[in-house]
């Protein structure tokens, strides 16, 4: 019941060149997967314009008329439908893909910084609750200071569903907002201010 090891390397040495012709076989089917994988995977184009919204009445989500505003009103049909026919985008993709590709975020760096600074102090252990309420508060008027209503209009598209030319794909996006002004000042009356005479 020994092994010798003599034998044995003899008979890996007997076999190398099958051994060689193995493994660069199997080293050429890996890297042919890894290419092919690279190549033909799905890819998706991102377009971005931040903008930032100075009406009065931003900061609590109400136009200066006081009626309720939502970020959907941008993306509302009457708005994307006219720059998608301004645009003539009929010959990139349909109305459907161009709408399910976009959307808008709110987006503030600096009160996510904050965010992250301050719940390193509330995990500390020795806190004491009259430290940690103090902490809160300053949290809250900081946060406040900083709530600045800052949104992203993000337009992605997939390769297979066709794309836009990024130049054309910026020019959508602050079309979009311009048209959304329009239509917040026409149809929402968002410039009519509710005055108490």
């Amino acid at each position: 019941d020994e092994i010798s090891l003599g034998d044995l390397f003899s008979t890996i040495w007997r076999a190398r060149g099958r051994i060689a012709v193995y493994t660069l076989a199997a080293g050429l089917v890996i890297l042919a997967i890894i290419v092919g994988v690279y190549f033909f995977q799905e890819k998706e184009y991102v377009v971005k314009q931040e903008f930032r919204l100075e009406f009065t009445g931003a900061d609590q989500n109400k136009y200066p008329n006081g009626l309720q505003f939502s970020t959907a009103d941008i993306l509302s049909t009457e708005v994307l439908d006219k720059v998608y026919r301004q645009n003539d985008l009929g010959k990139y993709m349909k109305f459907s893909d161009f709408k399910a590709g976009l959307a808008v975020f709110q987006m503030n760096d600096r009160l996510r910084l904050l965010e992250f600074e301050y719940s390193q102090r509330f995990s500390e252990k020795n806190l004491s609750m009259e430290n940690r309420q103090r902490l809160e508060q300053e949290f809250l008027e900081k946060k406040k200071a900083l709530m600045v209503p800052v949104y992203s209009l993000t337009f992605i598209q997939g390769g297979r569903t066709g794309s836009i030319p990024n130049n054309v794909a910026a020019k959508v996006l602050q079309d979009i907002l311009r048209e959304w002004s329009l239509f917040a000042d026409r149809v929402k009356g968002a410039n009519m201010y509710q005055l108490e005479l």
